[in-house]
């Protein structure tokens, strides 16, 4: 009686065995899907992330571009009026005439100068501007996908 107790017990073990061999098969087989998919998931976001920043260096280089152009027109400009300002002073016989063109220059220069800080106070509103609708329209298509994302995920 004893014998057929021990047999049953090892029968029963081995069973017992199988089974949990199968289970660490199948846990085994999940856990690599499962790392699989979060590899590829931390890989989207990494490349979105990658793509923000590029994103934002571009936009960060295309207005110090049109800053730094702005301020060289600015400079040849300023130039250009000096030297004509200058040469009106410089060749005019008439007092009055000398002091109409001082006048007329301390105005275009305020003009200037309002003009183009305008330029570039535009140029860093309008990039601003362009910044938050990016984020904005961001968060929207990550909030979506995220969503889609849910709905493919089969309920627990």
């Amino acid at each position: 009686m004893a014998d057929i107790a021990s047999v049953l017990l090892m029968v029963l073990s081995v069973a017992l065995l199988v089974v949990s061999m199968r289970l660490h098969h199948a846990n085994t087989v999940g856990l690599r899907h499962f790392v699989g998919s979060l590899t590829a998931a931390l890989g989207i976001v990494q490349r979105r992330r990658l793509e923000r920043l590029e994103q934002k260096n571009r936009n960060r280089l295309l207005e110090d571009s049109v800053d730094s152009g702005t301020s060289a027109v600015e400079l040849v400009h300023r130039a250009i009026t000096s030297t004509t300002f200058s040469v009106i002073d410089r060749f005019s016989t008439s007092e009055r005439f000398k002091a109409s063109a001082q006048k007329a220059r301390r105005t275009h220069d305020d003009t200037s100068r309002t003009f183009y800080r305008s330029i570039k106070t535009t140029n860093k509103t309008l990039h601003a501007l362009a910044n938050v609708l990016r984020n904005n329209q961001s968060q929207k298509r990550d909030s979506q996908s995220g969503q889609s994302n849910n709905r493919n995920k089969p309920d627990a």
